[in-house]
């Protein structure tokens, strides 16, 4: 999963600051959020197109991929799984 992490902050599909910056920390053995996979799923499928720089930044995300019907529980995105 860390050879994962690491290519995905490379592709911009996770890793990235609130203003589109790439993290200057790599930490791939840290907890992520059931937000933060979402975010990641939606830029792997759709790009960047629902990127915000404002407000609840994975609300875009997680829309687009319950639309799509790739998701269907958004119960707790703030909780944390493994990497």
């Amino acid at each position: 999963m860390q050879t994962f992490a690491k290519i995905s902050c490379e592709l911009n599909i996770m890793g990235l600051e609130q203003n589109g910056d790439p993290t200057p920390i790599f930490r791939p053995k840290d907890l992520m959020s059931r937000a933060e996979v979402f975010t990641a799923f939606n830029r792997l499928i759709n790009g960047e197109v629902d990127n915000s720089e404002s407000g609840v930044r994975y609300m875009k995300h997680m829309n687009r991929l319950l639309q799509q019907k790739i998701i269907f529980d958004t119960s707790d995105p703030k909780r944390n799984t493994l990497r």
